[in-house]
């Protein structure tokens, strides 16, 4: 019998159920305006671009599309966007045990700046640490070279 058989330890897989923030040109997948999720960060990791990729266990989640709506206590991996980066980072970042917490307010056109005319994802970032929480809704500057174009 080895040590983690004892039912006191829970297997962690690497990333959890991931879902692309666009939608397929058949217009299925993706997230819709609406849909909520949030979780405890088990682990950070890094997407194929190299860019953060947040694995959460689920602990509350609101889909618009149910078939896709993970289980509580699923793994799910929020992949990162400029957007979520710009709003962690005047949070003060995140940290395995957190729990951070999105919901996805659709594509908005960038109106000025370098990125003028673009398309980019519009996602509201919370994070709870203890008992407190706070959230970043606040505009990002829309010449921040961060974002994540459509």
């Amino acid at each position: 019998m080895g040590i983690f058989d004892n039912g006191s330890y829970e297997q962690l897989g690497g990333m959890g159920k991931l879902r692309s923030y666009r939608k397929t040109a058949k217009g299925t997948g993706g997230w819709d305006v609406g849909d909520q999720i949030a979780g405890k960060i088990v682990s950070l990791s890094k997407d194929k671009f190299g860019k953060p990729a947040y694995n959460i266990k689920v602990t509350d989640v609101e889909f618009i599309n149910k078939a896709e709506q993970p289980n509580i206590g699923e793994l799910f991996t929020l992949n990162s966007t400029g957007g979520i980066e710009h709003k962690l980072k005047q949070l003060g970042g995140v940290n395995v045990g957190d729990i951070i917490g999105v919901e996805y307010n659709g594509e908005v056109t960038i109106e000025k700046g370098q990125w003028r005319g673009s398309k980019t994802h519009d996602i509201d970032v919370f994070v709870q640490r203890g008992n407190s929480a706070v959230n970043a809704v606040e505009e990002m500057e829309e010449d921040d070279s961060s974002l994540d174009l459509i």
